[in-house]
């Protein structure tokens, strides 16, 4: 904290949360994960209390109809996005990130060559997808999940375009969930309406700066490979 940086985390834990908001560190809001359970086992192994995993084979009978339904109508819809590599996307994404109004951490080459070349022994290159509108998502496995690391759709249609490539991918994979970040009610309602399901609570960033320099944002735009949920 002597350094004049920025520090970011996010999700701390209560103590941790505690103590940090103690030093000086100050919370932000952000996006939303939302996850499509490819097997609903796994989500709800993540939802019930251990002491109640017994119910788990009888609440998936109940609910996995409903997922079902909804997958099948993913994976047959004709998607007009393409596989390519980050480096197809970058300007993609350098054009996205000057759209950004809300503070970010920057993606620049340095960082995606660092972050998506993939880390040996660990996790995978991080794969593109884009259509000829200008929208694009970067994604890969990282098992039980199947990450969308950061994305750009226009409207619903271009959502259900890309889901739809995915979804095929993340069952080639043998991944049991699709997740991501929504950051805004806009793509929380689109993905909703395909069946994704948001986390109760925004993602909570907690920073610290000599100079205050996040105190009176609203919001940080957030991507998965901005946490260290798999890093």
């Amino acid at each position: 904290m002597k350094r004049d940086v920025i520090s970011l985390g996010n999700n701390a834990s209560p103590r941790a949360d505690r103590l940090m908001l103690k030093l000086g560190f100050r919370p932000i809001p952000s996006g939303r994960s939302m996850v499509f359970p490819l097997d609903v086992e796994h989500l709800l192994k993540w939802i019930v209390p251990s002491k109640f995993n017994y119910s788990i084979p009888f609440l998936s009978k109940l609910i996995q109809p409903y997922f079902a339904i909804k997958k099948k109508l993913l994976k047959q819809k004709e998607s007009d996005f393409n596989v390519c590599a980050w480096e197809d996307i970058f300007n993609l994404l350098e054009h996205r990130q000057g759209e950004i109004n809300s503070p970010q951490i920057l993606h620049d080459c340095d960082f995606m060559k660092w972050r998506a070349t993939g880390f040996e022994n660990f996790s995978q290159r991080i794969n593109a997808s884009k259509n000829h509108d200008g929208s694009f998502a970067l994604h890969n496995v990282f098992l039980p999940y199947y990450n969308i690391y950061e994305w750009y759709c226009k409207d619903l249609t271009e959502v259900k375009s890309m889901i739809a490539l995915l979804i095929n991918l993340a069952i080639k994979t043998k991944a049991s969930t699709l997740q991501l970040v929504a950051n805004n009610n806009e793509e929380v309602k689109w993905l909703s309406s395909l069946g994704f399901i948001k986390s109760r609570n925004m993602e909570r960033i907690i920073h610290y700066s000599k100079d205050n320099i996040l105190v009176r944002a609203d919001k940080l735009y957030f991507t998965l490979y901005d946490t260290d949920l798999n890093l």
